[in-house]
C-alpha cells in the first residue's frame, strides 16, 4: 500500500500519464478484491467461523510454543476472549508445548502433568499464584477461564463480521475516490497535450 501510495503521489507530482494509469489500475484490482472478499465472507460468514474455530484447536495442539506469532497470537485471544483451549483447558493436555511426563526414581510413572499457558488464568489466579497459575495435575483448576476459545472466537467473529465489512467498504470508497481523482488527473494532460519528460530536460508536445 505505501509503495501505491507512492506511485499514485508522484504520478500527480510529475504529471506522468503512465504512472498514473498504473496506479488507477492496480487500485482497480484492488479495489475488485476486496468487494470480492467482502461479499464471499458476509455470504459465508458461518463457514469462516468454523475455519476459525478449527484453526484454533489445531494451532493449540501443533503449533504453540513452536511458532512464536501464533504463540502470541493464542496468548492474546484467550486473555482478550477470556477462554482457555479449544472446546476447553484439557485440550492443553494434549498440545505439543505441555504434552510431559515425568517419572519416580523407581521408574513408577506418575499422573501426567497438565499444564496451560497463563494465559488461560483468570485476573484472581495471576493474583495468587502467579505463573504456577496454570499448573495442576488431577483436580479441576478453577482458577482458569471456563469456556473453550472455539466457541468464543467463532462468536466473536460472527457478531463483529458487519464491523468488518463495514471498515472495508469504508476504505474501498476512498480507494473509489482515488481511481477517480486519478483517472481525471490523467484526462487533463492529455487533454493538455503533453507528458513533462522524467528529468524535466524537455517537453514532448
Amino acid at each position: 500500500m505505501t509503495l501505491l501510495g507512492f506511485m499514485g503521489c508522484y504520478g500527480a507530482l510529475r504529471e506522468s500519464q503512465c504512472l498514473l494509469v498504473t496506479f488507477f489500475v492496480l487500485l482497480v484490482v484492488l479495489f475488485a478484491a476486496e468487494i470480492g472478499g467482502g461479499i464471499y465472507a458476509y455470504m459465508n460468514k458461518d463457514r469462516l467461523a468454523k475455519f476459525a474455530e478449527d484453526a484454533m484447536t489445531k494451532t493449540i495442539k501443533y503449533e504453540y510454543g513452536r511458532n512464536q506469532i501464533q504463540t502470541a497470537a493464542v496468548d492474546y485471544i484467550q486473555e482478550s476472549l477470556k477462554c482457555c483451549g479449544g472446546e476447553n483447558s484439557d485440550d492443553w493436555a494434549h498440545s505439543w508445548m505441555f504434552t510431559k511426563k515425568t517419572d519416580h526414581d523407581l521408574g513408577v510413572e506418575e499422573p501426567p502433568m497438565v499444564k496451560v499457558p497463563v494465559s488461560c488464568c483468570t485476573d484472581e489466579g495471576k493474583q495468587d499464584y502467579g505463573q504456577m497459575c496454570g499448573d495442576f495435575k488431577t483436580y479441576k483448576n478453577l482458577r482458569l477461564h471456563g469456556d473453550g476459545c472455539s466457541e468464543s472466537l467463532g462468536t466473536y467473529f460472527r457478531e463483529n463480521l458487519d464491523i468488518i465489512v463495514g471498515i472495508g467498504v469504508s476504505i474501498a470508497i476512498f480507494q473509489f475516490l482515488g481511481m477517480v481523482l486519478a483517472i481525471m488527473l490523467c484526462c487533463s494532460i492529455r487533454r493538455d497535450g503533453y507528458e513533462p519528460a522524467m528529468d524535466d530536460s524537455a517537453y514532448k508536445y
